[in-house]
């Protein structure tokens, strides 16, 4: 029943903003032609999404923590969409063919949060190259679910 409620706000809400551009098209097309418009220039439609939609914002160089003697790499995540995740999910990190993985807090509409990974070995061994993906395992509906992951290369 919510998100049929949902759906059908999302729906009338694409409508009301696909007739008030028209009209607002329409209304200036005659103010600028007067009596002798033809026709009124096609309307304007904004795509909108009542969902999360999650992206890695940032890479930033890996560092190296030699008291601890790991590679400490930054994950920089934003939502992007128009609602919180309201549930918690999973960010993985692949680097070298090694899988790691944290769950992390909901993340707000328009909120970012940069997640710290570490690992047991330095990065560069020549050059480092991982990819990052938010929302690994798919838990958050999304506007976009293709744009979850990001890649870094350095050359050591």
């Amino acid at each position: 029943m919510k998100k049929n409620i949902i759906v059908l706000l999302s729906v009338l809400m694409c409508s009301y903003a696909y007739s008030f551009a028209r009209q607002e098209l329409e209304d200036d097309f005659m103010d600028m032609q007067g009596d002798e418009a033809l026709a009124p220039p096609a309307p304007i439609i904004i795509p909108f999404c009542l969902r999360a939609d999650l992206i890695v914002k940032a890479l930033p160089n890996p560092n190296w923590d030699d008291t601890n003697r790991q590679s400490v790499i930054q994950v920089v995540i934003k939502n992007i969409g128009t609602v919180s995740t309201v549930l918690p999910f999973q960010v993985r990190l692949i680097a070298d063919g090694v899988v790691y993985n944290q769950n992390t807090l909901p993340l707000a509409a328009g909120m970012s949060r940069t997640l710290i990974f570490r690992l047991p070995y330095w990065i560069y061994n020549p050059d480092a190259n991982y990819t990052a993906i938010v929302d690994s395992i798919f838990q958050i509906k999304e506007c976009n679910e293709q744009n979850n992951s990001k890649s870094f290369f350095g050359i050591g």
